[in-house]
């Protein structure tokens, strides 16, 4: 019930995906360029973001979430996972690696696992979910629409005092 009254606005057809369990696969690298030492799977709360590894644009726009994540850094319940999609993860820690200016953790996925444990999940339609407990609360775009950002920070707020 809960979940029907807080995400109602996002569309029947998109509702679909609410309270599906995400399964992550253990045998992803982490590249980790940083050595933060943040143990990412750890936290109950969870903002998933799918990248295309493969695009220059893309993998700029990471830096894009220092700020955001920045805002959250005392709330040890909550990570961050940065899940990339790439041809090759040796090719983009030599290209990429030394330009990202990321100081968090990224997944580099070239075998597509974590799409295939998740099928119901389109990274091109949904790019970013926030996950409770492994199910899925919210989901896309806090990067690019302020609704959907104060919509993940609202729910966040909420588990965090209890509400949820």
């Amino acid at each position: 019930m809960l979940f029907l009254v807080l995400f109602s606005c996002k569309g029947a057809d998109n509702n679909q995906l609410i309270a599906k369990e995400v399964v992550f696969p253990s045998n992803v690298e982490i590249f980790d360029k940083f050595n933060t030492g943040i143990n990412i799977h750890d936290a109950d709360i969870k903002i998933i973001h799918c990248i295309n590894g493969n695009c220059g644009a893309c993998i700029k726009d990471l830096e894009r979430w220092k700020l955001w994540i920045d805002e959250f850094s005392g709330a040890e319940r909550l990570s961050f996972l940065f899940y990339m999609d790439v041809y090759n993860k040796d090719v983009f820690q030599v290209l990429q690696g030394e330009k990202l200016k990321v100081h968090y953790p990224i997944l580099l996925d070239d075998k597509k696992l974590f799409w295939e444990k998740n099928s119901f999940i389109d990274p091109n339609t949904y790019p970013t979910l926030l996950v409770y407990e492994n199910r899925i609360l919210a989901f896309g775009e806090p990067m690019m629409s302020d609704m959907d950002r104060e919509n993940f920070e609202d729910i966040i707020f909420k588990i965090l005092s209890g509400k949820i």
